[in-house]
This record gives C-alpha cells, structure tokens and sequence, in this order.
C-alpha cells in the first residue's frame, strides 16, 4: 500500500482504522509528512479542534509529520517513529509512548497530560511552555530538551537521561523525580531534580563553570543602600572603587521589606559573597536587608558606611552587636575611595580571623 492508502483507511476514524490493523498485523503504517490538521479532518472537538481519540498508532511511521492544534485521546503512540514532527499546540490525553521515538520535535506550548513515555527518546525536542501533567516518564531520554517554563506538576519522573538539559522557571508542584542520570559518558551521575541536574552537570563537567563559581565564592561584594536618585551615585562609585580592586560587585535594588521573593534574593546574594558594603545613609529598606542576613551569616563580615553628618537609624544599635558587623566608617565625596580601600582591607582581615577561628 501507498502512504495515500494509508491514508484514507485513517479517514474512515478510529473504528475502521482499528479494525484494519487488527486484520493487517503485519503491516507498518506509513504516514510519513502527513499534516494532520489539514489532511485528516474527523469530527471536531472544543474550539471546532480536530479530534482523533481512540487511535491505535503503534508502531506507525509518523516521522514528519505535522500535528498541530488538534486533540488526541487514548491514542496508542508505542514503537513509533515521530521523529522531526511538529505537534506545537495540541492536546494529548491519556496516550502511550512506550518504546516511541520523538527526536527533535517540536512540542512547544503541547500537552500531555496523563500519558505515559516508557523507553521513549525525546532527545533534542523544544518543549518551551509544554505540559506533561501527571504523566509517567520512566527510562527514557530527555537528552538536550528545552524545557522552558514547562509543567511537570504531579508528574513521575524516574530513572530518565537528562544530559544537556536545558530547565528554565519549570513548574514542578507534586512531582515525584528520582534516578535522574546527567552524564553522557563515563562516570553515571545521577540525582532527583531536573533543576538540579543542569546545575551539577555544569558544575561537575565544566571546567569555566567551575572558575565562574571560584570567582563568585573569593570575590562578589554586595552592595546595599538606597536607590533613590540622591544615593544611588554614591553606590556605583563604591561599586566602581570595587571593580578598579578586582572585586565582582552586586548591587541590588530592593525598594521594599513586604516583598518575600525579594528578602529571599538578598540572602540567596549574601551568602554567595565574600562581604557586604551596606550605605545607612537615607537607609530606606536597609533595616529589613540586614535583619534577613545578619544574625545567620557570622562568617560575612558587613562594614558600614554613612555619609558625614548623618546618623545610624535606631535599630542599628542591635545589628552593629554582632562581631562580624564592623565600625561603621563615615566618608564624604573627597574620603570616599580612601574609605573603601580601608574598608576592604578590613573585611579581608575580617574574613582570614573567621577561617582560622573555624
């Protein structure tokens, strides 16, 4: 049979298609290039989306093909070929992927929501905005998929390759991941979270990676004050003076203590730095930056810096307790650089008491 006999059996639906691989157990569908949407048009489904529920596909060769915006239910995808398909914006429900390869398809913004891939290859698939809602992926692999703001809520994921994954703002409430393996080659490293997974494979595997981190740990100074338009010149000079002494400064412009994401940001920033320049000057939400850092972090010297003539806000008082919050330094436009540069050999001094004492 042709690829067009095979074809038009498909348009008779789900019923004499079924029949026909019943009877035809020896043959292999071939409906390779066919465009779904535009070629295979059974009934509608919400929205007036093709609908093509109840299919037995296995063993199929769809290699090619375009399949998008429809809905497919209870479809049986196993041992097929997909391979450089374009299924953007349809609706799987209830499908197999057992034993199926689907490499470099596109399946952005797609759902598949309670399917099941067990030895499916996935590798090189663009999945950006994708939803596998309660779905089973199990020994297979998601080797280079592009996973971006992808739904993996509730799903299982156990005992999959994912190599050269790329896991941006996923969404993973409920998922159950284990046995993750992130090594193309020698030594098999494994871990449970898919976001973790690209994290320790550039960590473990990349060289550059791993001097980006040296750098972060022995040089980022955070910089905390006000940004409002009177102080903010002052911070990018000390940031400058930093930078001019081989120093990674990170300011952060944080307008206000409500914001919870916010204060976890500043604490996530402090402790990836060596020590932290914090301005009281006009201190807006510097109160609530440094009760987020200060009491946890005794390894994390803090200096201080006012301008002259200013005073601490109240509080201060308790913060400046703590050990490793040092004098508070006052400067003026002209003192400024001679300031930072005390202030550094300070911190320095700070930290090399802290490593011998622990």
């Amino acid at each position: 049979m042709t690829n067009e006999e095979h074809l038009n059996i498909l348009r008779k639906g789900a019923d004499g298609w079924n029949a026909w691989r019943v009877a035809n157990r020896h043959v292999r569908p071939d409906l390779r290039g066919v465009n779904f949407e535009e070629d295979v048009r059974l009934g509608s489904g919400v929205y007036d989306l093709p609908d093509l529920s109840g299919f037995d596909f296995s063993g199929c060769d769809l290699h090619g093909i375009a399949w998008r915006n429809s809905i497919i239910e209870r479809c049986n995808f196993d041992d097929c070929v997909i391979d450089s398909a374009d299924l953007c914006f349809s609706n799987f429900l209830e499908c197999t992927f057992r034993g199926t390869s689907m490499r470099v398809t596109r399946i952005g913004s797609a759902s598949f929501e309670e399917c099941v891939f067990e030895d499916a290859d996935l590798a090189y698939c663009s999945a950006e905005e994708t939803s596998f809602k309660r779905s089973r992926i199990s020994g297979s692999s998601l080797n280079h998929v592009q996973l971006v703001k992808a739904d993996l809520s509730d799903v299982v994921l156990h005992d999959t390759s994912v190599y050269g994954i790329s896991a941006w703002d996923l969404e993973l409430e409920g998922a159950k991941q284990s046995d993750l393996l992130i090594s193309d080659d020698g030594p098999n490293l494994t871990v449970d979270s898919v976001e973790v997974a690209q994290f320790i494979s550039l960590l473990v595997m990349n060289s550059k990676i791993r001097g980006v981190i040296d750098t972060i740990i022995s040089r980022v100074v955070l910089i905390l004050g006000s940004f409002n338009p009177e102080r903010k010149p002052t911070l990018h000079r000390i940031r400058d003076l930093l930078r001019k002494r081989g120093y990674v400064s990170v300011l952060f412009d944080f307008e206000g203590p409500e914001h919870r994401d916010l204060t976890e940001t500043v604490r996530t920033l402090a402790h990836l730095s060596r020590f932290v320049f914090v301005d009281l000057t006009d201190p807006s939400s510097v109160p609530h930056e440094l009760q987020s850092v200060v009491p946890d972090l005794p390894s994390l010297p803090v200096q201080p810096l006012i301008l002259s003539g200013s005073r601490p806000y109240g509080m201060f008082e308790h913060t400046q307790r703590y050990p490793w919050v040092l004098d508070v330094q006052e400067y003026d436009p002209a003192s400024l650089e001679d300031i930072v540069v005390r202030s550094l050999e300070d911190c320095e001094r700070k930290v090399e008491e802290s490593r011998k004492n622990s």
